[in-house]
């Protein structure tokens, strides 16, 4: 089945006059509950839309805050100088408040449901609170693909409910994206993996390598899999539990012929929190020195194929971002992709959260930067998501 099978968008729907519920997300669990105008900015084109087709829309979110269920009264705010309109926000998702702003919406108009994770029964996919949140809509429309994952009341039990479903502008523009990775792939395909987990890198990199034509690898799985080819890593951080299947791979990927280009200089200092860092070759550390960042010549080889490349798909960082001394080689990669004739696909928080470093003239300019995390991830490994699955569905 194709990623886009059986979906059907929101501008397939007659939305006049229809209270048009709409589950959105605002962004990852955060620190603080503080909106991301960035982020914000993303839920506002089905939200539009809706409102311009003459709908009521009943905006629902699930926000989670240093594991925390705060208010979205702020969200409501920044929502509303978006729009341009009130955003009224009831105390409550469910219950008499909530069902009387509802009911006295205009067309045009939009109430914001208090947060979803304030109710466990949300993440108990509860029925009954479903059906609570059901009472409010004659459409249902999915515009999260961070929230598709999980089978939670609003996403999995409320749309098998409605005849009149479909993906919000944001969903669809993210699954059609995936799409060019997956059943409509051009090649060369270039794949980039790095970040802190180098289980999950090597998974993502085992994923894609029967594919790939190259697979550039930094971050913490370029360490282990240096180490795995003989290398004295030193300090650096390394998987020891990856380094037979690492042999593995890399074997693999000759007997393939899939280019894998690993390090073969580093940026190295004593400890991720240093302010500076100095250019070795990967096989000449030092006693106590970590590998924090690939090199400039590593870089110059990773951008060597960045013009040939049709595709590329880039998850993880290449270096210990958080420290801007780690950053660089992450962040000017960023720009070099931004500027290929091919098709750039960036997935994963920490590749995210990395590139918000960047101006956003460059990010602008790469083919699709994802925002849905470890969602994005498991539609490209063929996996099915409780969120999409329902939105196929028939109603009961």
């Amino acid at each position: 089945m194709g990623i886009l099978d059986g979906l059907r968008s929101i501008e397939e729907l007659s939305l006049e006059h229809q209270r048009v519920f709409v589950r959105t997300d605002f962004g990852a669990p955060a620190d603080d509950a503080s909106p991301d105008p960035v982020k914000l900015g993303q839920v506002v084109p089905s939200i539009e839309y809706a409102l311009k087709a003459g709908a009521r829309v009943v905006l629902a979110a699930r926000v989670l805050a240093g594991g925390e269920a705060p208010t979205l009264e702020p969200f409501a705010v920044e929502l509303a100088k978006l729009l341009a309109c009130d955003v009224y926000l009831p105390d409550d998702c469910v219950g008499d408040a909530a069902r009387k702003v509802v009911q006295d919406l205009r067309p045009g108009q939009v109430c914001l449901l208090e947060n979803l994770a304030r109710h466990p029964e949300e993440a108990d996919n509860d029925e009954g609170f479903a059906r609570e949140l059901c009472s409010y809509a004659d459409v249902y429309i999915n515009d999260s693909l961070r929230e598709s994952r999980f089978a939670h009341a609003s996403s999995n039990q409320l749309p098998r409910m409605l005849r009149e479903r479909a993906m919000g502008l944001r969903l669809k523009g993210e699954l059609s994206a995936l799409t060019r990775v997956t059943e409509k792939l051009e090649r060369p395909f270039v794949v980039v993996a790095g970040g802190a987990d180098a289980a999950h890198a090597f998974e993502f990199v085992q994923t894609f390598l029967e594919r790939a034509d190259a697979v550039l690898v930094g971050g913490t799985l370029g360490n282990t899999l240096l180490a795995a080819r003989g290398q004295n890593m030193k300090a650096s951080s390394v998987d020891p539990s990856l380094l037979a299947r690492g042999r593995g791979l890399l074997n693999l990927a000759r007997d393939r012929g899939t280019d894998v280009v690993l390090p073969s200089d580093i940026m190295v200092a004593a400890g991720p929190h240093a302010s500076s860092a100095h250019a070795y070759a990967s096989d000449a550390l030092s006693d106590g020195q970590m590998a924090l960042d690939i090199g400039p010549k590593t870089l110059e080889r990773f951008a060597a194929w960045l013009p040939r490349a049709k595709t590329v798909l880039w998850c993880g960082p290449l270096g210990a971002y958080k420290n801007p001394t780690f950053a660089a080689q992450t962040l000017e990669f960023a720009r070099l992709l931004s500027e290929i004739s091919g098709f750039g696909v960036v997935v994963g928080d920490d590749t995210l959260h990395a590139l918000s470093q960047a101006q956003t003239a460059v990010t602008s300019r790469i083919g699709f930067v994802s925002t849905a995390g470890r969602s994005s991830l498991e539609v490209l490994e063929g996996r099915r998501l409780a969120g999409l699955e329902a939105l196929r569905s028939g109603a009961t």
